[in-house]
Order: structure tokens, then sequence, then C-alpha cells
């Protein structure tokens, strides 16, 4: 319960955090006139997107199972 209780607050960190590393990513990709640096902006919140959809297809799978469906 304790692994769920740090992978909840995670999600919830990274869903907060996301929009503004995003736009700071691209603020300073623009801001250097840097297409690495852009592509780099990009790349943490399209990471960060990934795990949010590992991480809710993993809980409504749990949740699927404890309700008594069939394990994903």
């Amino acid at each position: 319960m304790r692994l769920f209780a740090w992978l909840v607050m995670a999600w919830v960190l990274q869903v907060i955090l996301w929009p503004y590393i995003l736009v700071l990513g691209l603020y300073q990709g623009v801001k250097r006139r840097s297409f690495t640096s852009v592509y780099m902006g990009l790349l943490w919140p399209l990471i960060a997107l990934g795990f949010y959809v590992y991480l809710w297809k993993a809980v409504s799978d749990a949740i699927s199972v404890a309700l008594g469906g069939k394990e994903a």
C-alpha cells in the first residue's frame, strides 16, 4: 500500500508540474535558438505523459481486479 501511495503522489506531482516543464523547456529552447534545446524541452513532458498513461492503465487494472473483474 505504501508503494501505491508513492505512485499516486508522483502522479499528482507530475500532473501539476507537466505544463511548467513544457513551457519552461520550450522557452529555454527558443531563447537559445537551439533545436536541440526545444527538442529536450518537449522530450521530458512526453516522458511524464507516458508515465501518466502507464500509471492510469495500472491503476485502472488494479481497480478492475479488486472489484472482481478479469485480470487484464
